[in-house]
């Protein structure tokens, strides 16, 4: 396709406001400022079309500095000249592949409207970046998590048992709304969930008298003679404890500590396997409490690299 042909096929595709330029020049940023307002014709989200045209100006700024006026003279060498002018600047990997990406996606809308025959960037692969590891509790937030909760009020004496039994068993949410006073041994300090991970849970000896003082002095108290329930967890409205309460419970209890939300149950699981794993416990350990199926990847999840290895071999 020559220049002319090319230039025409732009003009079709854009505004006038967009194809303002000499026609026997088709420069990059021309071809670019056609292709951010294709997305605008399309409804693209608009924080996307910016993103896409900031990531496009670096590349015409680079094909500008080495001398490429016409979008028709890049190859596959300028893309991989351009891709090690984006590492040498030590840009983060996330960064350089959004910049890759709006390049490839440029030079296949340019294949799709028939500017060019062949696509540059058809192979232009960059590795994707490994996903920043989820977030987690430091253990002086989980304090900070903890003490911040009085244990004075029947609801208080729940909530602080709740969270601490939370965070030190490792249960997920249904697992833990779940358990029921059968499921309590104070003696052994353990506490069993029956679930299809079903298994024996240790708890540490504060987790023991906080769950002790919540039986003995607020459970009776919450509990229904009218409507009895065997479940743990009574609620303030004297029935089981639910999903969302447990929710509840967890944000007030943020919203005291000053803890940046969400605060769910999966960061306070995720932030206790963390925590046991640097405190040394062996990773098998770990993935027997908290039942986990594929331990390696899990750890690999939380940021635990050095234990990834360890789990594989210890299945």
């Amino acid at each position: 396709m020559s220049r002319n042909d090319l230039q025409n096929r732009v003009r079709e595709t854009a505004p006038d406001s967009y194809t303002d330029c000499p026609s026997d020049v088709v420069g990059a940023g021309v071809v670019v400022a056609a292709f951010l307002a294709w997305l605008e014709s399309r409804h693209g989200a608009p924080r996307s079309i910016v993103n896409r045209g900031r990531a496009l100006h670096q590349f015409t700024a680079f094909l500008a500095s080495q001398g490429i006026a016409g979008i028709q003279e890049v190859t596959p060498e300028t893309l991989a000249q351009y891709w090690s002018h984006l590492q040498e600047r030590n840009l983060s990997p996330n960064t350089i592949e959004s910049y890759l990406v709006s390049v490839r996606r440029l030079f296949a809308w340019m294949a799709e409207q028939c500017m060019i025959f062949e696509n540059p960037a058809e192979n232009l692969r960059p590795p994707r970046a490994a996903p920043a590891p989820a977030r987690t509790l430091t253990q002086a937030e989980v304090t900070r998590l903890l003490d911040s909760t009085p244990a004075r009020r029947r609801l208080e004496i729940r909530d602080r048992a709740v969270l601490e039994v939370l965070y030190v068993a490792g249960l997920t949410a249904g697992e833990f709304v779940g358990l029921e006073l059968a499921d309590v041994n104070l003696r052994e300090g353990t506490i069993r969930v029956r679930t299809r991970q079903a298994r024996v849970v240790p708890l540490t000896r504060s987790a023991v008298h906080r769950l002790g003082n919540y039986i003995e002095t607020a459970r009776p108290r919450l509990h229904h003679p009218a409507a009895p329930t065997e479940r743990l967890w009574l609620s303030k409205y004297r029935a089981a404890l639910s999903q969302d309460g447990l929710l509840h419970i967890l944000a007030a209890a943020a919203r005291r500590a000053g803890i940046q939300p969400p605060l769910s149950v999966h960061l306070l699981r995720r932030s206790r396997a963390q925590h046991l794993l640097r405190h040394g416990v062996a990773p098998r350990d770990v993935a027997k409490a908290f039942g986990l199926r594929e331990p390696a990847e899990w750890f690999k999840a939380i940021g635990a690299q050095e234990v990834t290895q360890n789990a594989n071999n210890e299945k």
